[in-house]
């Protein structure tokens, strides 16, 4: 388990963060941005379920695992790409996006909107809503300029 400190001897925070690499698929002429909210993809299961993401599709989906680590772009028009990708799947992201609705303010829980994150309601009113993190940093609607801590869903050790 990560463990976030002030070490004691430089006063520098060590915010610990996980990444997998996993495959993905992207459709023909479609961009895989660093900063984007991906899930996992269930009509896939080459090296099990759980191996294979794509760019979330919906509002606080239980499936939604991580932030994309690196922008993986498919150029082709009729072709899709098979390949790998780093995602960051717990601790502090600065590279998301909070979606055009509103301001991401910091203390809230965070869901997907599609491929950005959003504040959403609280955990205990509905089941389809799902946290994947904690916004720590207030983030400008529309913009990458703050922070989430990813909560470690433990899929991946």
């Amino acid at each position: 388990m990560a463990i976030y400190k002030t070490d004691g001897v430089d006063g520098n925070n060590h915010l610990p963060k996980k990444f997998v690499t996993l495959n993905t698929i992207i459709p023909v002429s479609t961009t895989i941005t660093k900063g984007e909210l991906l899930m996992i993809d269930t009509s896939e299961t080459t090296n099990g379920m759980g191996m294979n993401v794509i760019q979330a599709t919906g509002a606080d989906l239980a499936t939604v695992i991580g932030v994309a680590a690196e922008t993986i772009a498919n150029s082709s028009a009729s072709v899709v790409k098979t390949t790998n990708i780093s995602v960051q799947v717990a601790g502090l992201n600065q590279d998301c996006t909070a979606s055009s609705g509103a301001v991401v303010r910091a203390g809230y829980l965070v869901g997907s909107a599609t491929v950005q994150v959003e504040e959403i309601g609280d955990y205990s009113s509905t089941i389809t809503t799902r946290p994947i993190g904690l916004c720590v940093d207030q983030l400008t609607a529309s913009t990458a300029d703050g922070g989430i801590m990813l909560f470690d869903h433990g899929f991946y050790g």
